[in-house]
């Protein structure tokens, strides 16, 4: 099966290999990158985050930026945003 990978190049490429190893024929499209805007960290705690996509987490890792508060809980959509 032919497949479509619209994801950015470093995940698109980890993907296709995937997709390969299982037979299919990977096709890649990288349609956008992902980038740290620069905007300042927030200067509050909070009681909770909610990460959407891993890659925001490997941006705040690369600031060194950690949760703060020792009861503060993660919500992740995907058990790969979790693993991050």
């Amino acid at each position: 099966m032919r497949v479509l990978i619209t994801r950015h190049k470093v995940d698109a490429a980890k993907t296709a290999e995937s997709l390969k190893e299982q037979g299919h024929e990977p096709v890649l499209l990288p349609l956008f990158e992902v980038a740290d805007t620069g905007n300042a960290d927030p200067s509050t705690d909070f009681d909770g985050y909610i990460f959407t996509s891993g890659n925001a987490v490997s941006v705040l890792d690369g600031r060194g930026w950690r949760c703060s508060g020792n009861n503060a809980v993660a919500f992740c959509v995907g058990n790969k945003t979790a693993e991050e």
